[in-house]
């Protein structure tokens, strides 16, 4: 029997794309997921730029991958990779580029070191801690395979790193002016100079350490400059006319006219890098306090910190730290003459209506607040001693002067004393 015509037109466009579908469907060449085998990771020291042996800032490194992958070459396959150089101050997806395009294919690349900051490294050649990571997929390996290099300085592959590995920058910790001509720099890490070692004792005048700022009075001449043994502080003795008040505080701009200070490696603290120099003799704490941008108006780690502690370790001898009223939980150690000032009312009994108030959950020590010097003042705290056996305060053996002055002392476990003053004071 005849079909009817529409009915024939029909078929004939089914039988069309039939057709279609057998005679262009594309052959799949794709391997089951699994395909990629990372057969080596090299990584070298490609350009020593300063030939100090270091792998430091500046220098660059090469990145050489070996991969085999079943699914056939870089562009058949699709295939990617990465490094992580996260730790060399770039990123943790850098590309790798295929340079032999073939089942078993050299993918390479050459990246130049930056400051890595807070994660960068210092370590010794053949270290661990200085190896990458590759992670390698294709068009259908959705999990990327991944494996790890050699670590800089292995003899059998990189020769060139003999020194060590450094990807950071020195950084300033802190600044302060601590007397009449003296200042303080600390930091990250031990520095030396070019063109003047900051060793111990030595002098670097002519401001070539950096230009100092007095607040309120201008430029002033720095005279001198040398390291204590570990090479991590550089105190300063510097001319001012009128002498300084014992309150100033100011700023110094470091390396102004050349490129002196810089670390082991190489790696150099950026030209003009600004400090403020706070007042070694005055802290302030707050423990709602919690970076540059929340510091009550003060520097940061220079004269703000939220712990007390913080403001014991930073002032200096026979300064006052003020408290500002919170909870701090800590076990205080003061080895320092000193005053810590919390909050006192206008009658001047007892701590003000919610002066600072410290206690332990550490429950570690002997003694929530151990004081280990002469000539200290506790005045203003409220102290809850919730640990048994842990005494408020301790004046250790043979130390005199320990005012404890218009605090509450809590003892909630009924087995400490409020003060105790050890044999000998």
């Amino acid at each position: 029997m005849k079909l009817p015509q529409y009915r024939a037109k029909t078929v004939a466009v089914v039988l069309a794309v039939i057709v279609g579908v057998a005679l262009y469907a594309p052959h799949s060449v794709r391997a089951d997921e699994g395909s990629i085998t990372i057969n080596s990771v090299q990584l070298t020291l490609s350009d020593d730029a300063d030939s100090n042996g270091y792998a430091n800032i500046g220098d660059s490194i090469t990145v050489d991958a070996n991969v085999s992958n079943a699914d056939g070459g870089c562009d058949e396959a699709e295939t990617t990779a990465t490094v992580d150089l996260t730790k060399y101050g770039l990123t943790g997806t850098e590309p790798l580029n295929c340079v032999d395009d073939d089942e078993t294919s050299d993918l390479s690349g050459t990246f130049v070191i930056t400051d890595a900051g807070e994660s960068g490294i210092s370590v010794g050649a053949n270290d661990s801690g200085s190896e990458v990571t590759v992670s390698v997929t294709d068009d259908d390996d959705v999990t990327p395979m991944t494996a790890n290099s050699n670590p800089l300085g292995d003899g059998d592959i990189d020769t060139a790193t003999t020194e060590g590995v450094d990807t950071a920058a020195p950084t300033v910790v802190s600044g302060y002016i601590t007397g009449p001509d003296t200042a303080s720099i600390s930091f990250s890490e031990p520095i030396t100079g070019r063109s003047c070692d900051f060793g111990i004792g030595s002098i670097c005048g002519d401001n070539e350490f950096g230009q100092l700022t007095i607040n309120g009075q201008g430029t002033v001449d720095i005279v001198a400059s040398s390291s204590n043994e570990a090479h991590t502080q550089v105190g300063l003795t510097f001319t001012s006319d009128p002498p300084i008040a014992e309150n100033a505080s100011g700023s110094i701009t470091l390396n102004p006219t050349r490129d002196t200070i810089q670390d082991a490696a190489g790696n150099l603290l950026p030209a003009n890098t600004v400090v403020s120099l706070g007042n070694s003799h005055v802290m302030y704490v707050d423990s709602a306090w919690n970076g540059p941008e929340n510091a009550g108006g003060h520097v940061w780690h220079v004269d703000a910190f939220a712990t007390i502690q913080g403001g014991i370790d930073a002032v200096a001898d026979g300064g006052t730290i003020h408290v500002a009223p919170g909870t701090y939980d800590e076990e205080i150690d003061i080895n320092k003459p000193l005053t810590l000032e919390g909050s006192v009312p206008e009658s001047g009994r007892g701590p003000a209506e919610g002066a600072p108030e410290i206690f332990d959950d550490i429950c570690d020590a002997n003694s929530m607040i151990a004081v280990g010097a002469d000539d200290v003042t506790i005045e203003g705290f409220s102290v809850v001693d919730d640990c048994t056996g842990n005494d408020a305060v301790t004046g250790g053996s043979g130390t005199s002067g320990l005012h404890v002055l218009n605090d509450e002392l809590f003892d909630e476990t009924g087995s400490s004393y409020g003060v105790l003053l050890q044999s000998g004071i």
